[in-house]
């Protein structure tokens, strides 16, 4: 044991649980004649040792160099206080002895967590394996994209388990939300890293947690990613998380075809600022004049959606205000109108809260405010809002913007600035419209009014204009109607992970995407293409056969199982979930291939059956198709 296990803390008290533990593992393995005669070793000093893990002086540097490691596991502390001396001096002394390298050593937000992964480097051989825990922001703060580069290009990641989506559900401490991920890596000591395969696993909420407290992973929250596409593409660290390889593709294609809000705010030099500060800081100017004027304040949920309430305040500059400078307008012109003002925070179902300000009003910081200077340009103003508060928006936040789904639901400047835009026709006619819709449900408390939310009326001016795919519609769908629900707990009756009805369109809708694909092939050779339909309210089997065409009847054959196949049933849910711990099941598809039929079974759960997932579905079978052609089967 004195040769296979070290450990190194700062904390005494922790090197002294450490070696506790060790001690009563070393019991537990004993026989009890055994016991009274044993000496336990001295592991303080020799095995464990109590000092900085950035001390590069410390005796264990010496004692671990001499020692071929195999694996380096750890729970590194985070967080992004003012760096400790020893963490700065090592990271000082890393650059400087890495020289004049393509891609430079960088720690974004102070995180400490990720010196900890580059330490790691220093106690490693050509085999040695890491897994270290550390807070999910170090993959999606934009403040540490230079920080991934780097990591990206010296460390081969095997690896990634984000535990994100349940990070109040991981934790007894309810308190305890920081989101975590376990990272396995190892570093490349100069070996090329962009062919290594990532395997990014997330686990999410499930109906087995909400029963019985049981951790799952469904099929398709494995996804194996080559580094290099990482390291092209930074923002699909995020994707990785809720969505797949589909809304890759389908980002792209907005990111290719759309502009951003950026490309907007530079071509028609527009203002982007934030309002009033409450402290002091560098640039800024003491704001007095504003005494008396119309004060918006967020904290009493003014501003909503399309929506901004008369303020029942005025400012008071007793309560100290500052404001950035901006060279282009005295610091009082940004709280007149006309500009979008907007919140950090997002609703429930992740839409902005933005709205037209059409009057004097005074915000602070919370709210940013696009600001036009000429009233011709109110269409711009009318076009992002409609965007911010549609689907599209609600898409790209919970796919592409750092903080929401992972920790706080707010979205950034920066992010705010890179969502997609395109000029809505007749726009200001229909935003007006959705305005006086939500004035209404103030004044006027009806049910009829209720029904119709600020989303839906963007999305049907929005979404037309996209010329999206069924593919791509389904995905936006998925996001909305599966993905931000359930992450956000909206159906506390889990409906999503009910069971669907043998009569309900959304197996049909299913079924139909490979008799679409494929019927046509058959067809023009003389066979039809067909889906058998095996129902159970716990699993579902669905088998797409090719048959001649003298026994065509139906497209979609739906059967209910009878006792015989429910006992077969009852042996593909045994098949399809792998036990890891007490706590944590793997959720398999079962999926399969015979001579005239393919098939796959999945529990009936109504996320698991939606459209999206659809899609994905019928991509792997003819990836796996054109597989085994290829190899002649």
């Amino acid at each position: 044991m004195i040769e296979n296990i070290f450990g190194i803390d700062k904390d005494e008290s922790a090197i002294q649980v450490a070696i506790f533990s060790i001690y009563l593992t070393i019991l537990s393995e004993m026989e009890p004649p055994d016991i009274s005669t044993f000496k336990f070793p001295n592991l303080l000093g020799t095995n464990f040792f109590c000092f900085d893990f950035f001390d590069e002086d410390a005796e264990y540097n010496h004692i671990l160099s001499c020692k071929k490691i195999d694996f380096i596991i750890g729970n590194p502390p985070w967080g992004s206080d003012e760096p400790e001396p020893m963490f700065i001096t090592y990271m000082n002394k890393r650059k400087i002895k890495e020289g004049n390298v393509p891609i430079k050593i960088d720690i974004g937000n102070k995180e400490i967590a990720q010196g900890f992964l580059l330490r790691s480097s220093d106690f490693s051989t050509d085999n040695t394996k890491c897994a270290l825990i550390v807070t999910s922001k170090v993959l999606y703060n934009l403040q540490s994209a230079d920080f991934r580069k780097y990591f990206l290009h010296n460390y081969i990641i095997e690896r990634v388990f984000e535990l994100a989506p349940v990070r109040r559900d991981v934790f007894a401490d309810k308190k305890a939300i920081a989101p975590a991920c376990v990272l396995f890596f190892n570093y490349a000591k100069g070996k090329e890293t962009d062919n290594a395969t990532i395997e990014h696993i997330t686990l999410k909420p499930s109906r087995f947690f909400f029963m019985f407290k049981i951790f799952s992973i469904n099929y398709h929250d494995f996804q194996d990613i080559k580094q290099k596409k990482l390291k092209e593409n930074d923002w699909l660290w995020k994707v990785l998380v809720y969505g797949s390889y589909l809304d890759f593709n389908f980002i792209n294609r907005l990111n290719s075809e759309l502009e951003m809000i950026s490309d907007i705010l530079k071509n028609e030099n527009l203002i982007f600022q934030q309002g009033l500060k409450r402290k002091d800081g560098n640039k800024q100017i003491m704001v007095p004049k504003l005494k008396g004027k119309p004060f918006l304040d967020t904290k009493k949920k003014q501003l909503r959606p399309f929506l901004i309430n008369e303020s029942v305040q005025d400012w008071d500059s007793d309560s100290v205000g500052y404001i950035f400078k901006n060279d282009e307008m005295e610091y009082d012109e940004l709280f007149k109108p006309f500009s979008l003002l907007i919140t950090g925070g997002s609703t429930p179902d992740f839409i902005s809260y933005a709205a037209i300000n059409h009057f004097e009003r005074v915000f602070t910081s919370s709210v940013r405010a696009i600001k036009i200077k000429k009233e011709s340009q109110l269409g711009i103003l009318y076009s992002m809002n409609t965007l911010l508060c549609s689907s599209l928006f609600a898409y790209y936040a919970i796919y592409l913007c750092s903080s929401v789904g992972i920790e706080r639901d707010e979205t950034q400047d920066e992010e705010i600035k890179s969502m997609w835009y395109l000029e809505l026709p007749n726009i200001i006619d229909k935003a007006k419209k959705i305005e006086n819709h939500e004035k209404e449900k103030i004044d006027i408390k009806t049910k009829a009014i209720h029904e119709i939310s600020v989303k839906e009326q963007c999305d049907s001016i929005v979404i037309p204009q996209l010329k999206l795919s069924d593919l791509e519609k389904s995905l936006i769908d998925y996001a909305n109607e599966v993905v931000i629900p359930i992450q956000q707990k909206q159906n506390t009756d889990l409906w999503l992970f009910h069971y669907i009805k043998k009569d309900e369109d959304i197996l049909q809708q299913y079924a139909s995407l490979f008799i679409d694909r494929f019927s046509e092939s058959f067809n023009s050779i003389g066979k039809r293409f067909v889906a058998e339909i095996w129902y159970s309210e716990q699993i579902i089997g669905m088998f797409f056969k090719v048959i001649p065409v003298t026994d065509f009847k139906k497209k979609i054959v739906l059967k209910n199982t009878n006792c015989e196949e429910n006992t077969f049933i009852s042996k593909i849910i045994e098949l399809g979930h792998s036990e890891i711990t007490d706590k944590l099941f793997i959720q398999n598809d079962i999926r399969g291939f015979e001579e005239d039929f393919f098939y796959i079974f999945k529990p009936n759960e109504r996320r698991l059956w939606h459209k999206g997932i659809g899609y994905l579905d019928l991509y792997e079978f003819l990836d796996a198709i054109m597989r085994r052609t290829e190899a002649g089967l």
